[in-house]
């Protein structure tokens, strides 16, 4: 006899840094698994994306996990202290002193960078999309680089859930595809009072 599946949402552990996955809820064998160091590591926990395809299409519904941030899976987002500078291949696509900093449970901070900060002509809409069971659609772009186009390279959450409303718009960067650096906001300097 073979295993019976349940449809059950599963916990949320991807991150934009596992790029080729969709975060939702998936038929899961009854036995649990283990949790993994990475995201990435543990592809099963998400339904994958084709790249240059919705994440929905040629295959049969899906039902999307929506998730609450709780105390063991805290999101903030603030502004970035300092100027964020994003390179392709040895050339500033990006420079911005607006940037916002996105964290999420474990995951690695993200830069989130305003559109009129990337230099015109490095993105190119793409079809790919996935869905975030916390911050919610993302829409994805490809980089136009002197070397040629990296497809999926950037992402973008138009209109995000509650919780991530302060990066609706913004662009971020897998970083395995750019040098981004947080260079920190220059000390405030005090003028020497004036000698009578």
């Amino acid at each position: 006899m073979g295993s019976s599946l349940r449809s059950a949402p599963t916990p949320h552990r991807c991150s934009p840094l596992a790029p080729a996955f969709d975060c939702a809820a998936r038929p899961q064998l009854n036995a649990p698994r283990p949790r993994l160091a990475s995201p990435a590591d543990d592809p099963a926990q998400c339904i994958p994306a084709r790249a240059g395809r919705r994440a929905d299409e040629g295959r049969a519904h899906v039902p999307q996990t929506v998730a609450k941030p709780d105390p063991d899976h805290p999101i903030t987002v603030e502004p970035t202290a300092g100027r964020v500078v994003v390179r392709a291949g040895g050339r500033i696509i990006a420079d911005t002193t607006r940037a916002l900093t996105l964290r999420e449970a474990d995951h690695p901070p993200v830069q989130y960078l305003p559109p009129d900060a990337v230099a015109p002509g490095v993105l190119h809409p793409t079809p790919t999309s996935t869905t975030c069971a916390y911050k919610g659609q993302a829409s994805y772009y490809a980089l136009i680089t002197d070397d040629g186009e990296v497809p999926d390279a950037v992402w973008s959450y138009k209109t995000p859930k509650p919780i991530a409303a302060a990066i609706a718009g913004y662009v971020a960067f897998y970083p395995q595809h750019v040098d981004l650096t947080v260079e920190p906001a220059p000390e405030p300097t005090t003028q020497p009072e004036p000698t009578a």
